[in-house]
C-alpha cells in the first residue's frame, strides 16, 4: 500500500513539474488536469522605441491595439516605451550615448546610414545596424516630400503645376513683396516667406537640401561633391534662404507653426504628404500641395538595434511589434494618418472608413506620386548641411 501511495505522490509531483515547464515555456494555454498553483507573473520584456515625430498619432494608435493583445515573450509582457524625435537627434543621441533605445524609426534610411558611418568612426566594434537576419531594417509606411501652401498663393506661384517648382520658388523668395508684377499678388502680404525645418535636427530638413541642390545641377543621381561647393548652387541656396524666416527643430513643428499662424507665418511649407493630408482637413483656409517633378520619399524604416545594451528579449520583443505595424490591420490604420502602407496588401483605395486620400485629391493630393532623386551618401549630407549654416549667418 505504502509503495502504490508513493507511485500516486510522484505521478502528481510530475504533473504539476510538467505543467509548470509547459508555464516556463510559454505554453499557456496547456489545460492542467489539476489545480496547480499560478506562477507570479515574470517580469516585462521592455522595448524602448525612439520613432521620427511625425509618427506619433498613428505610432500611438497602433501600439494601443497591439498591446490590448497581451503580448508576450515566455510568459513575459512585452513593454513598450515610446518616445518622438526628429530623426537626426535620434541619431546624434545614440551616437553621443545619451540614449540606447531597443529599436528606432526615423524619418528616412538615410539617418540608418549616418548612423552606420558615426558609430563605427566613434565607438567601432559591431555595428548598430543590421544588414541581413531578423534585424535587418524594414520600411513600415512611405510619404514623399511635398510643398503645401495656401491655396491663393499657391495659385500664384505655381500656374503650371509642378514645372520648374524650384526655380519659380527661388524667383519668387527674391522680390522685394507680393505685389511685384511676376507675382500678382497683394503688397500687404508681405513677402514670400518659405518653411522648411532644420537640417541639423530634421530628415525633411536634410531632403529639401538634396532637392535643391539636384534641382539647380537639372539631375536627379550622381550629385558630387563639386557640384555642392559650386558658387553659383551656393549664391542660389543663400537666396532661397534669405526668404525662410525660421527652421523650426521637428517638420511636425514647422507644419503645426504654419497651420496655427496662417499665412502671416508662411505662405508656402516643404513638408511629408502625410502632413499635408491631415492638414487638409484641420486648416481654416483651402489648401494646395505641389509633388516636385522629383522627390524624395521617407520610408520610415524600423530598426532593431544590434547593440551591447540590447538583450535577444528585447530584440525578439521589438520584432514582434515591427511586424505587427507591418499587418494589415495597422497598415490600414497608417493610411487613416495619411501615410502610404508599406503593405502592399492595403491600397490607396482601401474602402475602410476614415481613408483620407480619396478626399483630399481635390487639394492636388495624386495616388500615383513621383519619381525619386537618388539619395546621397553621408558624406555629401553633411556638406549640404554645412553649407546651409553658412547661407544662415
Amino acid at each position: 500500500m505504502r509503495q502504490i501511495a508513493r507511485l500516486i505522490g510522484l505521478g502528481y509531483v510530475g504533473v504539476i513539474a510538467l505543467v509548470v515547464a509547459l508555464q516556463l515555456l510559454g505554453v499557456t494555454r496547456f489545460m492542467a488536469p489539476v489545480n496547480v498553483i499560478p506562477l507570479p507573473q515574470r517580469p516585462p520584456v521592455v522595448v524602448n522605441l525612439i520613432y521620427s515625430s511625425e509618427q506619433q498619432e498613428w505610432m500611438l494608435a497602433a501600439a494601443q491595439q497591439f498591446a490590448a493583445t497581451e503580448p508576450s515573450i515566455r510568459n513575459r509582457p512585452i513593454q513598450l516605451v515610446l518616445r518622438s524625435q526628429p530623426s537626426q537627434s535620434i541619431i546624434d543621441g545614440i551616437v553621443s550615448g545619451s540614449s540606447q533605445p531597443t529599436a528606432i524609426i526615423p524619418a528616412g534610411s538615410t539617418q540608418l546610414a549616418t548612423l552606420s558611418r558615426d558609430w563605427a568612426r566613434q565607438h567601432g566594434g559591431s555595428p548598430l545596424v543590421a544588414t541581413n537576419g531578423a534585424n535587418q531594417p524594414q520600411p513600415i509606411a512611405l510619404s514623399p516630400l511635398v510643398l503645401a501652401g495656401w491655396k491663393e498663393r499657391m495659385d500664384l506661384l505655381f500656374p503650371s503645376g509642378n514645372q520648374d517648382v524650384w526655380q519659380r520658388l527661388h524667383d519668387a523668395l527674391v522680390k522685394t513683396d507680393w505685389s511685384d508684377p511676376a507675382l500678382g499678388g497683394k503688397q500687404e502680404w508681405g513677402p514670400v516667406k518659405l518653411g522648411h525645418a532644420s537640417p541639423q535636427t530634421a530628415n525633411s530638413g536634410i531632403e529639401t537640401l538634396v532637392l535643391l541642390a539636384y534641382a539647380y545641377q537639372h539631375k536627379a543621381q550622381g550629385l558630387n561633391l563639386g557640384e555642392i561647393n559650386d558658387a553659383g548652387f551656393q549664391s542660389w541656396l543663400k537666396e532661397i534662404e534669405q526668404g525662410v524666416p525660421d527652421t523650426p527643430n521637428s517638420t511636425d513643428a514647422l507644419f503645426d507653426a504654419f497651420l496655427l499662424k496662417g499665412p502671416s507665418a508662411y505662405d508656402v511649407v516643404v513638408v511629408y504628404e502625410s502632413q499635408a493630408i491631415r492638414g487638409i482637413t484641420q486648416a481654416r483656409q483651402s489648401l494646395r500641395v505641389i509633388y516636385p517633378p522629383a522627390t524624395t520619399w521617407s520610408d520610415h524604416p524600423f530598426a532593431v538595434l544590434e547593440a551591447s545594451w540590447n538583450t535577444p528579449e528585447q530584440q525578439e520583443a521589438a520584432q514582434l511589434f515591427r511586424d505587427f505595424l507591418l499587418s494589415e490591420p495597422a497598415q490600414r490604420l497608417a493610411l487613416r494618418y495619411g501615410f502610404r502602407p508599406a503593405n502592399a496588401a492595403v491600397s490607396l483605395t482601401a474602402n475602410i472608413p476614415d481613408n483620407p486620400f480619396p478626399a483630399a485629391a481635390s487639394a492636388g493630393v495624386q495616388q500615383t506620386a513621383p519619381g525619386s532623386v537618388a539619395a546621397p551618401p553621408p558624406e555629401l549630407v553633411d556638406a549640404l548641411v554645412d553649407l546651409w549654416q553658412q547661407t544662415r549667418r
